[in-house]
């Protein structure tokens, strides 16, 4: 399967970030399965779809869903006591291994909402 640009960017960030990242209120129930598909098409099929396949690495996967909820959670967090916090968004960010682009955008999207 080829994926794109974008999604293999994507893929990398939170394969890079989930054993930081690995909270969230979110636990998803991974069905492993021999025969399934790898996590990287399941990660896919779920971002693209929202619908969870079963799967030849569960662990992988578990952990790569996991990463992106609590993204979305630790962005929520970090925008609701931003003005509490004092610290810039560099602070934020640095908190990440190579962020893409637009967990900054949304990290500021936030933070305006909440301002």
């Amino acid at each position: 399967m080829k994926y794109s640009v974008q999604f293999d960017r994507d893929y990398q960030f939170y394969l890079q970030n989930a054993d930081k990242f690995n909270f969230a209120p979110y636990q998803p129930i991974v069905e492993p399965s021999k025969a399934g598909k790898d996590a990287k098409y399941c990660f896919w099929k779920f971002d693209s779809t929202g619908q969870l396949l079963p799967c030849s690495e569960p662990e992988l996967l578990h952990s790569l869903l996991i990463c992106k909820k609590s993204l979305g959670f630790h962005l929520k967090m970090w925008a609701e006591g931003f003005e509490e916090m004092g610290e810039g968004i560099d602070y934020y960010m640095s908190e990440f291994i190579s962020p893409p682009r637009w967990v900054r955008v949304a990290l500021e999207k936030a933070i305006s909402k909440h301002s």
